[in-house]
């Protein structure tokens, strides 16, 4: 074969290759683009915003608003049928949405810096989430397709808006999959008859979900006046639509635990939106339980479900292949990360979980905790939420996953079903004061002044908030971030040896302070203080096995 024809031979296989890449593409394209649903070209999208007040929204000709209540709080008001729910929240909401996107965005590049392995990660969850449409109900569909038309055009490169919302709404489960158990573990409880103080339900929960202090800032109450089923109040960020904690007009509520899981072949119904459609469609518990029956999950979740019909709460328990529900018994139940039904309660992956997971020790401090207060009233509920040690009162140092407060609760939340009230936490975490939602009064009318109208009825906030400890804690995530910063690449700083002296002393009782210190040190490459940390943190009560193995590895590095 002459030169010349060497040439032509291997430009037709560049060519080829290019072809058949091309048609790759397109082949994929369509295998993961969802289509718009059905209806999508007819919708209404010319509502008016006006800003009646600073940070207060109200739609022209229409009852529905937004508004900024305080600390970070927003409050919305949206009524309708699915399409005008959607966007009206989008239009009402939209630099919220700007914001809270941009806040997610930057964090998964701060967990994911690599920007091969972020594009990788861009296809990979679209190809897995290829057939999503096909599990979330219509109505949510249309609602969520309604925002994404306020979505900024600035993420397009994530994907399309619509199909970019619609994986949003997975993304607890996402996160859940590709860390495969490695989740912080939430905790919640109800108590009943003889175990409460008036004899009523109460429920307690802290949504221990962290994405990164910007995203942390906002949080949204959200009343929802659907056009079909029962009006509710939820409690999560600005762009959600699923639920992770909420309760609506029949006194049903329902909150969201992560439960061990295997990793998944593919999405299913993203379980926001199965808690959605419960606390949309449900009344009683029997209710509930045959709506979680019809939704596949991908992930494994325990939803505790409380109902002022049934007065009592029970747990329903989603692995992607059963549905079972676990009732304690007894006039109280405790739900962290494990499963306890008959069904669930001995599978492997559940076995695995209570292993490395910090499941246990927080169910074991809840039982300790209730059994101590007898008759539980709500100051007693937002104790318990905001306990920061182990069992037998063991000292776990601040943010340690063992405690049931961890210092890093997106919110916490209590709530009272028979009477439709709602206690909400004030930032930081579950510290603030817990402000009231009496939701019978909040749905006499949309009118903001509806909604707080018993301030006198708030819980104050966490005394521990005021002291000195707390801001040898503050200090103490400051020094933190600089180490997490500098061994990521982003600083260039060194601290000195009384800096990292000062960074354990403000957080003596956490093994995280001496392993970090360790790991900055094995970042240096000094092998002496690296070893002298790693060996101190092995003192302190670990969170999980896991970490307690890489403890190890680093004294073995530092001890070669």
């Amino acid at each position: 074969m002459t030169s010349r024809n060497y040439k032509r031979f291997f430009i037709r296989l560049i060519l080829v290759l290019l072809l058949i890449w091309i048609i790759m593409g397109i082949i994929f394209y369509f295998i993961i683009k969802i289509p718009n649903p059905e209806g999508a070209d007819n919708i209404k999208t010319d509502y008016e915003r006006y800003e009646s007040v600073s940070k207060n929204f109200t739609l022209k000709n229409d009852k529905d608003w937004l508004r900024y209540y305080e600390d970070g709080i927003w409050e919305m008001s949206i009524s309708g049928a699915p399409y005008e729910r959607g966007v009206k929240y989008g239009i009402l909401a939209a630099e919220l949405l700007d914001q809270q996107e941009a806040a997610m965005i930057e964090q998964i590049e701060t967990k994911v810096p690599s920007k091969s392995y972020l594009k990788f990660l861009k296809y990979f969850i679209g190809f897995f989430n290829r057939n999503l449409d096909h599990h979330i109900p219509l109505e949510y569909l249309q609602e969520i397709y309604g925002e994404s038309l306020a979505s900024p055009d600035k993420f397009d490169f994530v994907g399309p808006k619509y199909q970019r919302k619609l994986n949003y709404h997975a993304a607890h489960d996402i996160g859940h999959a590709l860390e495969n158990m490695k989740m912080v573990g939430c905790t919640s409880f109800g108590v009943w008859d003889e175990a409460s103080e008036d004899g009523q339900l109460t429920i307690g929960r802290n949504f221990d979900f962290y994405f990164g202090e910007e995203f942390a800032k906002k949080k949204m109450i959200l009343m929802v006046d659907p056009d079909k089923g029962y009006s509710f109040l939820s409690v999560s960020w600005p762009g959600m639509l699923g639920v992770v904690s909420g309760m609506n007009e029949k006194g049903l509520t329902i909150t969201l635990n992560a439960a061990p899981s295997t990793i998944p072949s593919q999405g299913k119904t993203p379980i926001t939106i199965l808690a959605r459609e419960i606390l949309q469609y449900a009344s009683n518990i029997e209710e509930a339980i045959e709506i979680a029956n019809k939704r596949e999950t991908f992930v494994s979740e325990s939803l505790l479900i409380g109902s002022a019909n049934d007065g009592k709460a029970i747990v329903i328990e989603k692995s992607p292949e059963t549905t079972a529900v676990y009732e304690s018994g007894i006039n109280e139940i405790i739900c962290a990360n494990h499963f306890q039904s008959e069904e669930l309660k001995d599978t492997e992956v559940n076995q695995e979980g209570k292993i490395e997971l910090t499941t246990l020790p927080r169910h074991k401090r809840m039982i300790e905790l209730l059994s101590r207060f007898g008759a539980i009233d709500l100051e007693e509920t937002s104790k318990i939420l905001r306990d920061q040690k182990g069992p037998g009162d063991f000292e776990l140092g601040y943010g340690n996953e063992k405690a049931i407060n961890q210092l890093i609760c997106h919110h916490s939340v209590i709530f009272q079903p028979e009477q439709l009230k709602m206690w909400v936490s004030k930032p930081p975490y579950q510290l603030g004061e817990y402000i009231l939602y009496d939701f019978r009064e909040m749905l006499k009318g949309s009118e903001t002044n509806n909604w707080h109208s018993a301030d006198s009825l708030d819980i104050e906030a966490d005394p521990f908030l005021e002291s000195e400890d707390y801001e040898k804690f503050e200090a103490y995530l400051e020094t933190k971030r600089i180490i997490e910063s500098t061994m990521q690449g982003k600083l260039e700083r060194v601290l000195e040896e009384k800096d990292i002296e000062k960074f354990i002393a403000n957080n003596p009782d956490s093994y995280q302070a001496y392993y970090l210190s360790g790991e900055y040190y094995e970042y240096l490459g000094e092998k002496e203080k690296s070893c002298k940390y790693f060996t101190l943190s092995l003192d302190k009560p670990i969170a999980r096995p896991s970490e307690k193995e890489e403890i190890l590895d680093g004294l073995k590095w530092c001890k070669n």
